[in-house]
């Protein structure tokens, strides 16, 4: 049982009525829906960027493979000395300080931000200016690479290049980019390199600032490190959203950090082994960042689908349809919250002002609440959808049928004291059909379709309006089948001879 809210008054008894449902798990539902469809494409964003330093980062450990390949030919990588020669400053001296250099990788990072401005001006760019921080920022991750024999714009902590930025105090930030290349034995070689594998992000004209950085790595399978991250000011910080490429990328390093790549033969050097593995981890992460790219399409696909149908569901529970009041009371007014029965086949959606199976009932009569199907979650679809038949044959609650024969316990009259009973024919029924294949069966609801001696509460004169061949509702008290009542007509109630007795008390 539910309620219907009164839209029309059309006399003697019917209505246009509006069903009541419980739409608060269905709007939980479409809100939380949204709110991840507004989210999502920062979130796509985020995971194509992220793809875009995977491919960079794959190219750039092609580059150092070849790198490698190329250095092991020329005879820099001996058979028992693997490592390459250091790459020493030409000046032995600091041209700041006039002393020995503290760190001799520094002698470089001059060399590549000329050889960067160089690439920018013949392509029309403007000059990037040597900011500190990010010279920080990206020597810290050079660091890290080093000893972690990685090939990745993915920090330690899992950062990208924006975030080292904000954490070395580049704030605030419009954007940030960077360029990495290995095993190349200039500054020049590099950004030869970074015109190729990341010309967008060297030759980036929004770009303002630049922090530079070399690393002599001889922990590292490609020997040589340059680094370079990109940054404009302006924006917010922010907080940094969930990325699931990013996500995607750490799990191919847990994954394969135990594999050691093979030896083909004792003359290997383990430098070029080393490096043809971080190139098939750097292949890896493209792979499964695109299939998780894939994935995330697929979701925003199945998301629209998703909330098109609870739209859907929801403009259903504005539908208008005329119905019947079961017993005569013809002085409901628009706005007034009535009662209903809900008999078999009440779902089924109605065309216009089509009458459906349902009737208004007796406050007296308790009643519940309807929800629609698309607000609950799937286990509870599955539960109600397979109890549901079970339910309307053996513990049914309203059929309509049609009363054969008459008795009163008076012997004739009318006396609003007389008892009344009648035998009724259950109408057809079957349960609702979940499964709409071809072939489908639905279970017929005609579980003892002959009911003798069912009583009749229409107050105040029972039955004395009823006669053989009305069409009737049924309700089956406590669910039991074995307890039948006709509490009013289907269609057209009657008036009581002493007149009607008002639903509002």
């Amino acid at each position: 049982m539910g309620k219907a809210t009164i839209v029309e008054n059309l006399g003697k008894g019917k209505y246009r009525a509006q069903l009541k449902y419980d739409l608060r798990a269905l709007e939980k539902t479409l809100a939380a829906l949204k709110a991840q469809r507004d989210d999502e494409a920062m979130v796509m964003i985020r995971a194509l960027l992220a793809l875009s330093e995977l491919e960079s980062a794959k190219v750039a450990a092609k580059s150092g493979l070849d790198a490698i390949i190329d250095q092991w030919m020329s005879g820099l990588i001996a058979k028992y000395r693997e490592a390459p020669p250091l790459i020493v400053p030409d000046d032995p001296n600091d041209p700041e300080t006039g002393a020995p250099w503290a760190d001799p990788d520094r002698a470089q990072d001059d060399k590549l931000l000329a050889a960067i401005n160089a690439a920018r001006s013949a392509a029309g760019a403007p000059s990037v200016t040597r900011n500190a921080k990010l010279d920080s920022a990206i020597r810290s991750h050079l660091l890290y690479l080093a000893r972690s024999h990685r090939v990745t714009h993915t920090g330690e902590d899992g950062s990208n290049p924006a975030d080292r930025a904000r954490q070395g105090g580049y704030l605030p930030l419009a954007g940030a980019g960077e360029c990495l290349a290995f095993g190349q034995r200039s500054a020049s070689a590099a950004v030869a390199r970074w015109k190729i594998s990341d010309a967008p992000t060297l030759l980036d004209p929004a770009y303002t600032d630049v922090g530079v950085s070399f690393r002599n790595a001889p922990e590292n399978p490609y020997g040589y490190l340059w680094g370079a991250v990109f940054a404009a000011p302006g924006g917010s910080p922010g907080a940094l959203e969930e990325n699931p490429v990013k996500n995607e990328e750490q799990k191919v390093d847990q994954a394969l950090d135990p594999i050691k790549p093979p030896k083909t033969q004792d003359a290997t050097p383990q430098k070029l082994a080393d490096a043809a593995g971080e190139f098939a981890r750097a292949s890896q992460k493209v792979r499964q960042g695109k299939d998780k790219i894939k994935l995330l399409l697929l979701e925003r696909i199945e998301r629209s689908r998703a909330i098109g149908e609870l739209e859907k569901a929801k403009s259903k529970a504005d539908t208008v349809f005329e119905v019947w009041a079961c017993q005569y009371e013809d002085y409901l007014e628009t706005g007034d919250v009535v009662s209903t029965a809900e008999v078999p086949g009440h779902y089924k959606e109605p065309k216009g002002a089509e009458e459906r199976p349902i009737n208004l009932i007796p406050p007296l009569l308790n009643a519940g609440g309807l929800a629609p199907a698309e607000g609950l979650s799937a286990a509870g679809v599955f539960v109600n959808a397979a109890l549901e038949p079970g339910h309307l044959r053996w513990r049914p609650v309203w059929r309509y049928g049609t009363i054969l024969t008459l008795s009163n316990d008076s012997g004739g009259g009318w006396s609003g004291e007389t008892n009344w009973s009648c035998s009724v024919r259950l109408g057809p029924a079957d349960a609702r059909m979940f499964d709409r294949e071809p072939g489908a069966y639905s279970l017929n609801l005609q579980a003892d379709e002959l009911l003798a001696n069912v009583p009749i509460s229409y107050p105040p004169c029972n039955g004395w309006v009823f006669q053989a061949g009305d069409e009737v509702l049924v309700l089956f008290e406590g669910f039991s089948r074995e307890k039948p009542k006709v509490i009013g007509f289907r269609r057209s109630p009657r008036l009581c001879p002493d007149g009607r007795v008002s639903w509002r008390g």
